[in-house]
């Protein structure tokens, strides 16, 4: 192996990524069964669960930013942040709604990113 080629780790992000997803599997039996456990255990599985959904959001934040504008990936990680308050108040209706309306402004992001940089000269 020559000094220019750096050594692959294929194996370990997914097994990062993996452990985060299964970091909130405790806390949604925990939701879904209701067992009769002390608080103490249920912050501790509910906080488990919350470590790992902020390690995957800030995971896709960086991949993002690949892509994107690290502003750009941030926007769109405080909205994300956002939606999850909204949908802890908003009904069925207007959720529906609220997503329809979140499609059609990504759409429309997305055709204007893609658009060409020059507009084509009219005669």
């Amino acid at each position: 192996m020559s000094g220019a080629e750096a050594p692959q780790r294929t194996g370990l992000p997914f097994l990062v990524v993996g452990a985060a997803l299964l970091s909130a599997v405790p806390a949604l039996w925990l939701r879904s069964a209701t067992p009769e456990l002390s608080h103490a255990i249920e912050a501790l599985l509910f906080g488990l669960a919350i470590v790992g959904a902020a390690f995957l959001l800030s995971w896709a934040a960086e991949v993002a930013q690949l892509d994107i504008s690290a502003g750009l990936a941030v926007a769109v990680l405080a909205l994300i942040a956002a939606l999850w308050l909204v949908f802890l108040f908003l009904g069925f209706l207007a959720k529906l709604v609220f997503f329809t309306l979140i499609v059609l402004v990504a759409v429309g992001v997305w055709r204007a990113w893609r658009a060409s940089p020059t507009p084509p000269r009219r005669s």
